[in-house]
């Protein structure tokens, strides 16, 4: 949903700020990141959180981020036009850790419920994620466009998923026979490196990171943020370019649960095996963007990307709890392979809004993000072929 707000930012509320300063401050002694100290913060606390549910502190996680949440979102509502330290604060660093709290551990929840289903389970879950982006987008949108303002829109989503985060207050738990023991998390820690050892695991988190070189990013972020500046700069009707992260968030919506739903029948790698395709199609779409200019090319190619985005995001914490020896350490690999995420999302940003310009040449960052992609789907399939020479063995 950040994708609208930049737009919005761009063009209306943050009129005297370049696009790569929106997402990334290109003074560094202001640092004035929005969309970046959000992204880093969701995967970078990671490191912390996974640990934390290991041992056993997952409600107070969830309580803790809601009433982060609660008081970012409703401080958001008051900033001012073109104060862009208030925006920052509040959106960039506020909201960033009340969901970096929150992200990993709800799908290792929703894991430690289920065995035999654990990878459907887990696609449900992501797919609220989907679902959410569907209908916000659309909402926030219309109301930033309408005669109720940045204020009125935020304090109305804010009341939204406020009420929607007590509720999981409400829903989610841990089941109790999960709940690891002193023991069992002195262990944990000590595990951290040996993890990091371990070459499938590292190439992994590698390629969750999208690595190009000696530069790590994470391939999928610049092209599902900008596609509604896209839209609008290839000088498609705006009423369409409204709705096109509305179509980008209803094909990852399919994508977050068909895979998962037949992924539990190809063992205990299902999700290896369906993520592999999928990250390299994920990369020739992103690089299909170039041919993009008219309705239909957005709208079909942002469904068919949406789709393989989806795919990616609902089996990439699946196939990091299938490298786990056991269940009690699912939450720390997958906090720590995040938090590298975290560690490089400031990266790509300034360099995709660097390559964009102030006059919007696409052809520059679209081919950043699908060759970052394509090379994190290698790093992909390089660890499926050590996961399965070890099992040979």
């Amino acid at each position: 949903t950040f994708g609208v707000y930049e737009d919005f930012y761009k063009r209306h509320y943050l009129i005297n700020e370049s696009s790569s300063n929106i997402r990334y401050g290109t003074n560094a002694d202001d640092c004035s990141w929005i969309g970046s100290a959000q992204w880093s913060l969701l995967f970078g606390l990671g490191i912390i959180a996974g640990p934390l549910l290991d041992k056993g502190y997952f409600r107070q996680m969830l309580f803790l981020s809601t009433l982060i949440y609660l008081l970012s979102s409703f401080t958001l509502a008051l900033a001012k036009e073109n104060q862009y330290y208030q925006i920052f604060l509040t959106q960039g660093l506020g909201l960033g850790l009340s969901t970096g709290l929150t992200w990993g551990p709800t799908f290792a929840v929703a894991a430690s419920h289920f065995v035999s289903h654990r990878v459907l389970a887990m696609g449900l879950v992501s797919a609220g994620s989907g679902l959410s982006g569907l209908v916000q987008t659309i909402m926030i949108n219309n109301f930033l466009n309408s005669s109720l303002g940045f204020r009125n829109t935020i304090l109305i989503s804010a009341g939204m998923n406020g009420g929607l985060m007590i509720l999981a207050n409400f829903l989610m738990s841990v089941p109790r026979n999960k709940v690891v023991v002193e023991g069992e998390r002195r262990k944990n820690l000590s595990m951290i490196i040996p993890f990091l050892k371990e070459l499938p695991y590292t190439l992994v988190t590698i390629g969750l990171s999208r690595i190009k070189t000696l530069l790590l990013t994470p391939g999928i972020q610049p092209t599902v943020v900008y596609i509604q500046l896209l839209s609008i700069t290839k000088g498609l009707p705006p009423t369409f370019s409204f709705y096109s992260l509305s179509i980008v968030n209803g094909g990852t919506l399919l994508g977050r649960v068909a895979p998962n739903l037949i992924a539990d029948r190809f063992g205990s790698y299902g999700a290896f095996n369906l993520i592999l395709p999928g990250n390299f199609l994920l990369s020739i779409t992103i690089l299909a963007f170039l041919g993009v200019n008219s309705v239909a090319g957005v709208a079909v190619v942002g469904a068919i990307y949406g789709f393989f985005a989806g795919n990616f995001m609902s089996l990439c914490t699946p196939v990091l709890a299938s490298l786990a020896k056991n269940s009690s350490e699912v939450g720390a690999r997958v906090g720590i392979s995040t938090s590298f995420v975290g560690t490089i999302c400031p990266i790509p940003p300034p360099i995709s809004g660097a390559l964009l310009g102030s006059n919007f040449h696409w052809t520059a960052p679209i081919l950043f993000s699908g060759i970052c992609s394509l090379t994190g789907a290698c790093c992909y399939l390089a660890a499926r072929l050590l996961v399965g020479r070890e099992a040979r063995r």
